[in-house]
């Protein structure tokens, strides 16, 4: 994620969670931790950007709902193209 910090700011500030710099460091706690599940490799992996932009293959097949999204994308702010 580009900007891990501020997204996890605006989302703990928007439950009203107090921050915590342990934050920026929940690899470092999952691999401190025993995780018990099939997911543990991917908790303890830095944000990945690779399947940042995935679904791009889909694009001819969202069209016809695009119109319908569109206000929530820019909304959220997110990149449409």
């Amino acid at each position: 994620m580009a900007d891990f910090e501020g997204q996890a700011r605006g989302l703990l500030d928007f439950l009203g969670v107090g921050w915590d710099d342990a934050v920026l460091k929940y690899d470092e706690h999952a691999k401190s931790r025993t995780i018990n599940t099939p997911s543990y490799h991917q908790v303890t992996q830095p944000i990945y950007q690779h399947a940042k932009y995935r679904w791009r293959r889909y694009a001819k097949q969202m069209e016809p709902v695009m119109g319908t999204l569109r206000p929530f994308i820019e909304y959220f702010g997110y990149d449409e193209a």
